[in-house]
């Protein structure tokens, strides 16, 4: 049975192993010369094609999981992971709350679904399902969060299946660079 729980440091080096799988996907997908085909996904950067394989690509993917850590050390980040049977970490969810934030998408109060990861060998078998319906029944028990919201890559059509699935609605969208994002909300 797939278990949910916070964080704690003792998953801190396998945490970190699915935090660069999930930013060498990222930075893949951006460099993925035909954007609606679907990719391969790895769980590794140096399972990276040949091509792809260059120190800027693995200093990104460095960088993103380390300062993705670095946060949920530091506690400006919760992360919930998802354990298998054997108590090993096979997903996670980062959840980000907005204190002061005020902008065009984000408001204090908000909490963002920040980063959802499934390693690959364990994909089509609910466990994303599980990690954003377990955030989305402990932000019941939270005062001050007043909606959910998340920022789901363009081409990321299981993710933005699940959302809608879950009761977000897409209101808008933006651009950074490269990568295209729909914006996507749920109230409490």
């Amino acid at each position: 049975m797939i278990q949910i729980v916070l964080y704690q440091s003792q998953y801190e080096p396998q945490l970190k192993e699915l935090l660069r799988g999930f930013e060498a996907e990222v930075e893949h997908r951006l460099r993925w010369p035909f954007p609606s085909a679907e990719i391969s996904p790895f769980d590794d950067p140096e399972s990276l094609d040949e091509n792809d394989q260059d120190d800027e690509l693995m200093e990104m993917v460095e960088e993103g999981a380390e300062d993705a850590l670095s946060q949920i050390n530091q506690g400006n980040d919760d992360c919930y992971l998802a354990l298998s049977p054997e108590g090993n970490v096979i997903g996670f969810q980062v959840t980000h709350l907005y204190h002061n934030q005020a902008d065009k998408h984000v408001k204090a109060g908000d909490l963002e679904l920040s980063r959802l990861y499934v390693h690959p060998d364990f994909r089509k078998n609910g466990i994303g399902r599980m990690l954003d319906q377990d955030c989305l029944e402990r932000v019941k028990t939270v005062d001050g969060i007043n909606r959910v919201i998340t920022f789901v890559e363009k081409n990321n059509s299981p993710n933005i299946a699940l959302k809608r699935d879950l009761g977000f609605r897409k209101s808008t969208g933006y651009q950074d660079g490269a990568r295209v994002y729909h914006f996507f909300q749920r109230t409490i």
